[in-house]
């Protein structure tokens, strides 16, 4: 049992204070020990939970631009008991040949009160990683998860067809064909925004074809537009799958 739950409220606060700078904190097994950290217990794949997958994909027309595509995976806390999961560090993580790293290895954390941290891992690609299908691989010696991550490492493409030098009229849309069709066929809108720090606006698109679309230009003053799909799928059983499409490109926006 916690010896902190013999204290009174204030003798507790400070006995805790004393066992953590001594002892490095009280950890225990028992759920109803708010003020104790809770133990660890070593997580393998097998143990894995539900996976939420981010994908963000960068292409530009700038060659010196610094590209990647980022692929997160956290995994949702798998709710076995006593204590905190932490990732056993022989897990490994790969995609189209390229491995990945242990993100963040989940374990216990204290803000207002003690809770577990989620499981996180992550691959970079280069932007020369290109494959029209895509395998994620999860291994570690109890066991191997491949998810299935679709056309998301596919080249993206953005031609702005009515406006080949990418100059545009500050009060005229801007017609643009993407590529592949499958990220725009279904959309009602898209993210634009003019420079990456800005903020992104969501702006209504009116459909030629599946890839051809008209879309409002942003306000803005930056030499760079950014065109932005965001899909939403299922990868799996239980896994979810957020893949973010940017395109950007140099262009100018005349008043």
């Amino acid at each position: 049992m916690c010896l902190a739950h013999h204290m009174q409220s204030l003798q507790r606060m400070q006995w805790l204070f004393v066992v953590a700078v001594i002892l490095g904190g009280c950890v225990t097994d028992e759920p109803d020990c708010e003020e104790c950290e809770p133990a660890a217990w070593t997580q393998h794949v097998e143990d894995l939970g539900r996976p939420e997958i981010s994908v963000y994909a960068t292409t530009t027309n700038d060659p010196m631009a610094p590209l990647s595509t980022t692929v997160t995976v956290g995994f949702a806390y798998v709710g076995r008991t006593p204590g905190c999961p932490v990732i056993d560090p022989s897990v490994t993580l790969s995609l189209a040949g390229v491995a990945g790293r242990i993100k963040s290895p989940g374990g216990a954390y204290h803000t207002a009160h003690w809770q577990c941290g989620s499981t996180e891992l992550e691959v970079v690609l280069p932007p020369t990683v290109h494959a029209p299908t895509a395998s994620l691989a999860i291994t570690d010696e109890t066991g191997e998860l491949l998810l299935d991550l679709g056309n998301v490492l596919l080249e993206r493409a953005v031609e702005a067809v009515n406006n080949p030098s990418w100059t545009f009229a500050n009060d005229q849309p801007g017609t643009f064909r993407w590529s592949p069709a499958s990220d725009v066929a279904q959309r009602s809108d898209i993210g634009m925004s003019w420079g990456e720090t800005s903020a992104a606006v969501m702006q209504p698109i009116t459909h030629l074809d599946d890839a051809t679309f008209t879309a409002p230009l942003p306000p803005g003053a930056s030499n760079q537009l950014w065109l932005i799909a965001n899909d939403y799928r299922s990868c799996g059983e239980n896994c979810k799958l957020t893949a973010i499409a940017r395109v950007h490109h140099a262009a100018t926006l005349n008043p």
